[in-house]
């Protein structure tokens, strides 16, 4: 017997040093670590206890949203958390469900193991959309409160513009209406630049956004005035916060819904939050 043949994964495989929750684009690594993860007796419990209270949502309403993951340095938070997160969102890799790829791994002969397939079962049923990052790596993290941040990562994640209010107040307007495409051509035909260019500095391109605006949506701005009007009041009235967070999430799930025929959830997994915390323990309640 060779030592390769004690182990139930692929020795041989590379295993990457660091696990990065954000990194979801390459299907072949994400393969590779739903395959390579260690489902040890605790993970498993863990992972049952968790799907056990998230599944309850999908019948239920409850005020139990939030998870905390803790952990000494290096012992597996954000691996844990993106197992987490492919799993709830069920995603296809190389055309294999992440429940299917994940199911072989568990041992239905632990005290976990049943409740724990039957949980990832009915996952399925629900359509789950993942925010998942890295906090710190995002723009004025450290001075921004938790809500802003939230928004303004939904928001990017939209192909809104770097500028929260002009996403909130125009953007996300015109997205309601269908209008999205249309306002970002616009504003590339009145300022010469590519959109991708314009939304990391919207601010620079403040007239042709106005102009734009006013085009695509004279019922709501008929001249550039009323645009700065109504970003100024967006300003002054502290527009970001918790509930407007919460408001637009639960409108936009009850839009999906509406559209997809089924039950919808948001998941937001943000990893290092205990560094951006640091010593303020309050950043994560403003």
């Amino acid at each position: 017997m060779k030592i390769k043949e004690i182990f139930a994964t692929r020795i041989q495989e590379k295993i990457e040093p660091v696990v990065k929750v954000g990194d979801m684009d390459n299907d072949s690594k994400i393969a590779n670590e739903l395959g390579s993860y260690v489902i040890t007796p605790s993970i498993e419990r863990f992972l049952d206890r968790f799907f056990d209270h998230y599944t309850d949502t999908f019948y239920q309403n409850t005020d139990e949203i939030g998870v905390w993951i803790a952990g000494y340095f290096g012992s597996g938070k954000s691996y844990l958390a993106k197992i987490i997160a492919l799993l709830a969102e069920n995603r296809i890799v190389d055309s294999i469900s992440a429940v299917e790829r994940f199911a072989t791994r568990i041992d239905n002969n632990s005290p976990y193991g049943p409740g724990l397939s039957r949980h990832l079962s009915t996952l399925k049923n629900v359509n789950t959309d993942i925010y998942a990052f890295n906090i710190n790596t995002l723009a004025d993290s450290i001075h921004s409160h938790l809500a802003k941040l939230l928004l303004s990562y939904y928001y990017h994640t939209k192909g809104y513009s770097s500028n929260i209010i002009y996403a909130h107040v125009i953007e996300r307007e015109l997205d309601k209406r269908g209008k999205i495409t249309e306002l970002h051509q616009t504003i590339e035909e009145i300022s010469g630049e590519s959109w991708e260019d314009i939304r990391t500095n919207p601010t620079f391109y403040r007239k042709s956004f106005y102009e734009a605006a006013c085009k695509i949506a004279p019922e709501a701005f008929t001249q550039i005035e009323d645009v700065e009007a109504a970003l100024k009041t967006a300003v002054e009235g502290q527009a970001i916060n918790v509930q407007t967070l919460v408001e637009i999430l639960l409108e936009d799930l009850q839009t999906q819904e509406e559209r997809l025929g089924k039950r919808t959830r948001i998941m937001f997994v943000l990893d290092e939050m205990g560094q951006w915390i640091g010593d303020n323990g309050d950043k994560i309640y403003q």
